[in-house]
């Protein structure tokens, strides 16, 4: 709660004061319903869902970046990137290679500005995805 909600109001409040052009979160697939998460997950999918919430309603130029489960596999470049989950939150497994590339890209991407994107392993180069996503 600490880090994923009260860190991320700290850090839009700093970005709203000190006009910052755009604003990307890492958040999870698990946070669109957080209700369905594990006990164990549970407080980590609502902090990252209220937080989502509290960056949509800021007024800021953002993109929220939603990996599924991560995996310390060795990154591809190639993901599918969507504006809605399709199928099981936990089948959108990538590695954390890609996730932070993905990060770096979406700043630069007018495509993916104002939306919140469900990403997972796939075949299309990370750049290609992000700017046709729709």
């Amino acid at each position: 709660m600490l880090v994923d909600l009260l860190g991320a109001k700290k850090a839009v409040d700093f970005a709203l004061n000190h006009n910052v052009k755009k604003f990307v979160q890492l958040s999870a697939t698990d946070s669109i319903e957080p209700e369905k998460e594990s006990d164990v997950m549970r407080p980590y999918a609502v902090a990252k869902h209220f937080s989502d919430l509290y960056i949509e309603n800021s007024g800021l130029n953002y993109t929220i970046v939603h990996p599924g489960p991560l995996q310390d596999d060795e990154g591809t470049g190639k993901i599918e990137a969507e504006l809605k989950i399709n199928g099981d939150p936990n089948s959108y497994t990538i590695p954390r290679e890609d996730v932070a590339t993905v990060l770096i890209e979406s700043l630069q991407e007018p495509s993916v500005e104002g939306k919140d994107i469900f990403i997972q392993s796939g075949q299309t180069e990370i750049k290609d995805a992000l700017k046709n996503i729709e």
